[in-house]
């Protein structure tokens, strides 16, 4: 009786690995990632899932492995928070944010560091792709060279700032304008 405990005990703790190493793959937001609105039925189930497993093995094991393993039970919470903070761009002044009205709200953010941000929004989801840019007077250079593939042709690299216009245009004409929601005015 007490191997078949000790298996399940071992089937537990791997079980509650796997869902772990899951939660966590499924919220590393570094570089180009997507989220859908599945990401929010998914996520809550597996936490769930993965802390009331977390609470049975708990509850099963010796005071000692309890003080032992307790800290790994919560690295998926942790890195959920800072992977959600990290998402956010608290880290980052923004120089300029616009948005394109006719995609659906798609966004590109330019960051002081000279990184960029751009958001695709879809009907259930968003893509986000990363990269730097540069800049000289009102022109905006991304500096990706995939941009218009990444983007499903609804940003190029080069954009020009129509500061009386609020708006950021592409010398293409097949490419939309973006209005400007912010704009930093001293750089």
């Amino acid at each position: 009786m007490k191997t078949f405990i000790n298996i399940i005990k071992a089937v537990l703790f791997i079980c509650i690995s796997f869902i772990g190493i899951l939660i966590i793959l499924l919220n590393s937001t570094f570089g180009n990632y997507s989220d859908s609105a599945y990401d929010l039925l998914l996520n809550p189930f597996l936490f769930i899932i993965y802390f009331i497993f977390s609470l049975i093995f708990i509850n099963w094991t010796k005071e000692q492995f309890k003080k032992k393993y307790f800290p790994f039970l919560l690295l998926p919470l942790i890195f959920t928070i800072v992977s959600y903070l990290w998402q956010q761009n608290f880290h980052k002044n923004i120089y300029l944010h616009a948005i394109m009205e006719e995609s659906k709200g798609s966004l590109l953010t330019l960051f002081d560091n000279n990184t960029f941000e751009i958001k695709v929004q879809y009907q259930h989801g968003a893509d986000y792709k990363k990269g730097n840019y540069e800049r000289k007077g009102n022109e905006i250079f991304l500096k990706e060279d995939a941009i218009v593939e990444l983007t499903d042709s609804l940003f190029t690299q080069n954009y020009y700032i129509v500061n009386n216009e609020k708006l950021i245009v592409s010398n293409n004409n097949k490419f939309k304008p973006l209005t400007i929601l912010k704009i930093k005015e001293t750089r």
